[in-house]
């Protein structure tokens, strides 16, 4: 393992022996897509790991010779977002129960070195630092020692931010959904209130025309009575003096229809004349002065 300060976490527990590779191995090893991190069994302390994992982690293998789980310089994030104790860390799981762990989701948030380890596979944005991985971890077991645990991961940052774009997405769509729902149901209701406000209305357009008809019917019988009287009948209406109805009658006392005088003032085209010859003025005559 590379030096480390005395009294430090990773001098008290990751006393570790680097695993030689053979080269056939070392190259089947590099060319896995997947990163590979194999921890000292008794100690955690990791002892090799690929290039993928180097990438992956944003560290040379040179930095993640001798690390831990519990090595506090790790940030790492659980699939909510809380913080992911080394404990709980799946090679830790797999050193204290010795029984494999698989599909742990894990957010490690990347520090310096990744230019060391060469481009990583998937860059992550730089305003979302954290790299998502899908952890398995399985027991090693080795002759004549503790062995080793050996944890393989995949990047999933992608997935996880497509998921979390379809989140927002379906979240819009079921905001929109219930904004929609809401402004369908204002609309019945004002179609409701439209529909009553129109069966009002066509009640008293029904009614006025009711009464409409039945004031028509009152004036026919009005005037056929008038029609029937021995004497001339003019019937005005106040205050202007509107002429309403002359009967029979009184069109034969004139010799010509009633005049339809509009007001008072439209009396000038009535001809009558005082005893003494004069004419009889708009405002002297009998209904006028009534």
């Amino acid at each position: 393992c590379p030096s480390t300060p005395p009294g430090s976490r990773r001098s008290r527990s990751a006393r570790c022996t680097i695993v030689p590779l053979t080269p056939t191995f070392d190259a089947l090893y590099g060319a896995v897509t997947a990163g590979v991190v194999v921890h000292d069994a008794a100690t955690g302390a990791i002892v090799h790991a690929n290039p993928a994992a180097e990438r992956m982690l944003g560290l040379t293998r040179a930095q993640l010779q001798g690390r831990t789980p519990l090595d506090p310089s790790w940030r790492c994030v659980d699939a909510d977002g809380a913080p992911f104790p080394g404990e709980r860390h799946p090679a830790s799981v797999v050193r204290a129960t010795g029984t494999a762990v698989r599909g742990v989701v894990m957010g490690i948030v990347v520090g310096e070195g990744a230019g060391d380890a060469g481009p990583p596979l998937d860059a992550p944005d730089p305003r979302e630092p954290t790299r998502w991985l899908l952890v398995d971890a399985v027991p090693l077991p080795m002759p004549g020692s503790a062995g080793h645990v050996v944890a393989t991961f995949a990047d999933v940052t992608i997935l996880r931010r497509s998921e979390a774009r379809g989140r927002a997405q379906a979240a819009a769509l079921a905001q929109t959904a219930a904004a929609l729902q809401e402004q369908s149901r204002t609309l019945e209701a004002q179609n409701d209130e439209l529909q009553a406000t129109n069966e009002r209305l066509a009640a008293e357009l029904a009614a006025r025309e009711t009464l409409v008809a039945a004031r028509a019917s009152e004036h026919a019988r009005l005037e056929a009575l008038l029609d029937q009287l021995p004497v001339g009948v003019v019937v005005v209406e106040p205050p202007d003096g509107r002429v309403v109805h002359g009967n029979a009658r009184l069109e034969a006392i004139l010799r010509h229809p009633v005049l339809p005088s509009r007001s008072v003032a439209e009396y000038e085209a009535w001809v009558g004349w005082h005893p003494d010859g004069r004419r009889v003025a708009p405002h002297e005559w009998p209904v006028a002065r009534a």
